[in-house]
């Protein structure tokens, strides 16, 4: 299956939900409990790009889940568990290169999975896709090594070509959902302005930073919030010392 939705949409719930299906068919109806799991063993990989969005799904499927009494667990160049803790574990939530290690040294680590989860599945198209084709070819092939299929959900925010990443992964018609911009919680607008500076970039930082202190006041004084993206992680850090100092500058300015 095949998700294509814009952020905020809920596609993390509709991964809870493939979660939530793939348990129904392993709870013994038998056992005095009613969520008694250990008899029928299965797994789901769920496939985060970083390694903190990773624990931030970890605490909320452990949040979200508690009362099925699941073992949860991170795997990531942070988070490392032993071979016999994976056994253990319904549910990994791991970075693509971590779990592309595991199941490429060990023998066998893919027959116990049921499900493979891919969020943010556009990285195909990333320098880090290759990754990800590894573990769709992995997962195809052991399933058809062992006669049972693998399921795999791929999940995205920006995925023009859908259908084609739906054929990858196996994903029929029926499977495949898009939704466009109009169902994003929050409208987005785009607006694009022009800076003629080129020789001097000061000059060129200078211009905007005054449109985004321009756009920002404009912002607040609707009684709305901001985030301001900067391009890299140094440039966060000074945009927003820039952006003080401009304050301070036209503090006079209502």
């Amino acid at each position: 299956m095949i998700i294509a939705a814009p952020t905020g949409a809920g596609k993390t719930n509709v991964a809870l939900l493939t979660i939530l299906r793939q348990v129904s068919e392993h709870i013994d109806e038998k056992s005095e409990g009613p969520w008694d799991l250990r008899e029928k063993q299965f797994q789901i990989v769920y496939i985060a790009p970083l390694k903190a969005l990773a624990a931030e799904i970890v605490a909320k499927f452990k949040a979200a889940l508690c009362y099925l009494k699941l073992n949860i667990a991170e795997l990531t160049g942070d988070m490392s568990i032993t071979k016999a803790e994976i056994a253990e574990t319904h549910i990994i939530v791991a970075t693509p290169e971590k779990w592309d290690v595991v199941t490429r040294k060990t023998d066998g680590m893919m027959d116990r999975v049921n499900c493979l989860i891919i969020d943010e599945i556009h990285l195909l198209n990333d320098e880090r896709g290759m990754v990800l084709e590894c573990l769709v070819a992995r997962a195809i092939t052991t399933g058809l090594k062992n006669q049972k299929p693998i399921r795999i959900v791929g999940l995205s925010a920006t995925l023009p070509n859908y259908n084609d990443v739906a054929e990858f992964i196996g994903a029929d018609e029926q499977g495949t959902f898009y939704f466009d911009s109009s169902y994003r919680p929050t409208p987005l607008k785009c607006g694009f302005y022009g800076i003629k500076e080129t020789t001097n970039m000061k000059r060129a930082n200078n211009i905007m930073n005054d449109v985004i202190y321009t756009n920002l006041k404009r912002m607040l004084k609707m009684g709305k919030q901001a985030i301001i993206f900067a391009h890299k992680r140094g440039e966060t850090y000074s945009t927003a010392i820039e952006m003080i100092d401009i304050i301070k500058e036209k503090s006079g300015d209502s």
